[in-house]
């Protein structure tokens, strides 16, 4: 029947000058897997879930970058930039990033965009600490080992890195190894570190306590001539100013503060990411919820779902009218298990209201999560829907296909049976 409406929708649609738009939805099933479909591992273990999960996860990511290598490209339809793929976390949306920069796929993200992300920022950010508590040996180590580092000195990172390795096992143990730097010499790149010391971070190690967070920055970005060498970074650069000034103009000057703030995982993570570049051509990976209010030419839902999760929580509940104690407040915690063996006796039962009540507007929350997905292309539309999550069946794909399609025998599903289109591409 839901078939049906899909099919009756297109061909009323097809008439209409206006009509755009294409839509593919792909059940995705692990079907050559006989282990898993008897619930054991090769050795007779139980399996996981998250293992059942990650045979099909891993398929939606390489489907997922098949779509794209026919969408955008040299003498494609599409842009990279055209493209959004929306994950439903964001730890999700970090293994599509990974995924796609290992097939040579430029993409863009939340996570791309948090400066604490970049390793330049966080280079700046090691010296800030150092300078501010010289004992830090670590933060000393990781600048002077770092790019911002060896390209402003002019010599090779990695050989570099490797002299300085080399100082750091001679002087185990030190308590402040800039003072063993000061005094090196690698005769092998004919460098003195005193020249370094003086010529690049003595004005900012003397300048703590006379110099704002601002100023120190800004004077670190000119010794180390960071717009010129890292001129793609330039944005990324700018944003950290920007914070510190705004942390300034609010009376916040002090320079372990602002370590403290920078390194809190509790701020809110916001107020840390760049402005996207409309000019960077790159694919779009974000959350659902963050792409709420924004729309693509084309989207990818790599992994629909719905995930009605267990309620395991106290609930507040009034009693119903028909309870002679209905003025008073119910405070209950709610176990799935006990839950539905009392609504299995009596779907009536006043223990089972908050928990069939909670559980509806869990399922309302992810469908109108789901809702959000499919309301952000504009021209193209690409949904793969996993027949399993879990050892459960995925409730959503009985929204897409036939329900004799939907068992929980995966050696019944056809090519046929798993793959719906909708509508035409746009060219």
């Amino acid at each position: 029947e839901n078939h049906e409406q899909f099919t009756v929708v297109e061909e009323e649609s097809k008439g209409k000058e206006d009509f755009e738009g294409y839509i593919r939805i792909e059940r995705l099933s692990d079907n050559h897997n006989d282990d898993n479909r008897k619930n054991k591992d090769k050795n007779g273990n139980d399996i996981k879930d998250d293992d059942y999960d990650a045979g099909l996860i891993g398929l939606s990511l390489s489907k997922t970058v098949d779509i794209i290598k026919g969408l955008a490209g040299a003498g494609r339809r599409y842009m990279f930039r055209d493209i959004a793929i929306l994950t439903r976390t964001n730890s999700d949306a970090a293994d599509f990033v990974l995924k796609l920069k290992e097939e040579g796929v430029p993409v863009k993200s939340n996570q791309s965009a948090d400066i604490r992300n970049n390793r330049l920022i966080m280079e700046i950010i090691s010296f800030l600490k150092f300078i501010n508590d010289p004992a830090d040996n670590l933060s000393f180590i990781n600048f002077i080992s770092g790019k911002i580092f060896s390209i402003a000195v002019k010599y090779d990172y990695f050989t570099l890195k490797k002299g300085i390795n080399d100082l750091i096992l001679k002087n185990a143990g030190k308590e402040f190894i800039y003072i063993k730097f000061k005094e090196w010499r690698a005769e092998s790149m004919g460098v003195t570190a005193a020249g370094l010391w003086d010529g690049y971070i003595s004005e900012l190690f003397n300048g703590v306590g006379f110099y704002s967070v601002y100023e120190t920055v800004c004077k670190l970005y000119e010794k180390f001539d960071i717009y010129n060498n890292f001129s793609e970074y330039i944005g990324f650069f700018m944003h950290l100013l920007e914070i510190i000034k705004n942390r300034e103009d609010a009376g916040d000057n002090d320079l372990d503060l602002f370590i403290d703030f920078f390194e809190d995982a509790e701020q809110d993570a916001e107020q840390f990411l760049t402005e996207p570049d409309p000019s960077n051509n790159a694919v779009n990976v974000l959350t659902a919820h963050k792409a709420k209010g924004l729309q693509f030419p084309v989207v990818i839902v790599p992994y629909a779902c719905i995930k009605n999760k267990p309620i395991n929580r106290i609930l507040i509940s009034s009693c119903p009218s028909s309870h002679d104690d209905c003025d008073k407040i119910r405070l209950y915690y709610t176990n799935k298990n006990e839950q539905e063996l009392l609504f299995g006796i009596d779907e009536n039962l006043p223990e089972t209201e908050g928990y069939v009540l909670e559980k509806s507007m869990s399922f309302l929350d992810e469908l109108n999560l789901f809702y959000v997905s499919l309301t952000r292309a504009k021209e193209e539309l690409y949904i793969m829907a996993p027949s399993k999550i879990g050892r459960s069946r995925n409730e959503l794909t009985d929204l897409f296909f036939e329900d004799e399609c939907n068992t929980d025998r995966d050696e019944e599903y056809g090519e046929d049976n798993n793959i719906l289109e909708l509508g035409e591409k746009r060219f």
